[in-house]
């Protein structure tokens, strides 16, 4: 008997994972990709899942005089073969 089901493939994951395996992904352009607001969402969804994917931040001050430090994803060499195995179907 299968101890895991197996996740659900659906077309937001599958865009983020195609994206990812591109290289790194910024916060706004997963959101754009999902599409939807909440991209960090999914994003712990597929870390979940047993995808390795880390955040770095680049910190900043912008024109207003604001700090801002943007997200952007990237796959870790684990989390690549994951993904590529999710992509496949093979993902339990």
């Amino acid at each position: 008997m299968e101890s895991q089901k197996k996740q659900k493939i659906d077309p937001r994951r599958c865009r983020l994972l195609s994206a990812l395996l591109q290289g790194p992904v910024s916060r706004e352009h997963a959101d754009t990709l999902a599409p939807a607001s909440n991209s960090p969402q999914y994003i712990m969804e597929l870390r979940e899942a047993g995808i390795e994917i880390i955040c770095l931040r680049r910190c900043f001050v912008d024109a207003e005089g604001f700090k801002r430090c943007p997200g952007t994803y990237h796959l870790t060499p684990e989390g690549r073969e994951a993904a590529r195995a999710w992509l496949r179907g093979d993902a339990a």
